[in-house]
């Protein structure tokens, strides 16, 4: 009887506009699980990195934790609704799709949300936890605990990605609707699939490739956010800071809205954190190289 009902419903689907026999390439399925691989092995080798030059504390890391969901995650939403809702910009915002129709509306709101709460969060964590983080390894811990966290939602995002691609391949898109209520839901299925199936390689990699930028530039922006906060370099560097998180996410948010190539996205992002990274690598030769860690000297204390 169940069978009966199954079928009787698969049959009042229309499949009509789809290619019920299209397949997801292997190419982004591949392409996929290993930018995941690759940001993990990025991760790890950062981690055994900044251990021989630096010895942090896991307070510091989940403080870094907690501060991403905080001021990257939760805050950036929470502010750019109200701003659409309740601000000028609410007439750029279509409350039924609940989608931003005004591109440069767009830009400009999230660019701007997300990159001075980013850096909000950092200044204010730096004071509330403090008394913890007295040592430049500790402060750098903080810095590690944000950009591990980022790259744990990346890889989270290339997981949800990649798992739909390899059902349909497995199972076929016929299948995957034979649970649909009706016409409607249907439909919303295998245009989420066709959308999946039609998703560029290109996109993956660079999906990758910039979330790996992203740990640099998390971890190097450390450094003079923790010297400012310590005064040893001048206050002004939080403005540099806070310039280059504004250029690279309105990079991202352009590209995002089509207003860029995303290769001009990457090539852009990649100068502004190898231009950071560079002044930071100075910054901390200036105020904190005499700190590293001397493995050797530490096994000799002990013994």
């Amino acid at each position: 009887m169940q069978n009966e009902t199954l079928e009787s419903v698969t049959q009042a689907i229309s499949y009509e506009g789809y290619d019920m026999t299209a397949k997801v390439s292997n190419g982004k399925i591949a392409a996929g699980i290993i930018g995941i691989v690759v940001i993990l092995a990025f991760v790890v080798a950062t981690i055994i990195f900044i251990r021989k030059k630096q010895k942090g504390n896991g307070f510091g890391i989940l403080g870094g934790v907690i501060t991403y969901i905080s001021f990257n995650y939760f805050a950036p939403s929470l502010l750019i609704n109200l701003i659409f809702v309740y601000s000028p910009f609410k007439k750029y915002a279509d409350s039924v799709n609940k989608v931003i129709v005004s591109t440069a509306a767009f830009i400009i709101v999230y660019t701007l949300s997300t990159a001075f709460l980013a850096v909000l969060g950092r200044m204010l964590a730096n004071k509330v936890f403090a008394y913890r983080l007295k040592s430049f390894g500790e402060g750098f811990s903080f810095g590690q605990g944000i950009a591990y966290t980022q790259a744990a939602f990346t890889m989270s995002s290339l997981f949800q990605l990649v798992s739909p691609m390899i059902i349909i391949n497995r199972s076929g898109l016929e299948t995957l609707v034979s649970g649909a209520k009706d016409q409607e839901a249907a439909n919303k299925m295998l245009d989420s699939a066709m959308e999946l199936i039609g998703y560029k390689t290109s996109a993956i990699v660079m999906l990758t490739i910039v979330a790996v930028l992203f740990v640099i530039y998390q971890l190097a922006i450390t450094i003079p956010m923790y010297a400012a906060y310590q005064k040893k370099i001048h206050k002004g560097y939080y403005g540099m800071v806070l310039g280059s998180y504004i250029v690279i996410e309105a990079i991202q948010y352009m590209a995002e809205r089509k207003v860029i190539n995303v290769i001009v996205q990457l090539i852009v992002t990649a100068v502004v954190v190898a231009a950071i990274t560079y002044v930071c690598i100075r910054i901390y030769n200036k105020c904190y190289k005499d700190e590293e860690r001397d493995l050797d000297k530490e096994k000799e204390d002990k013994i």
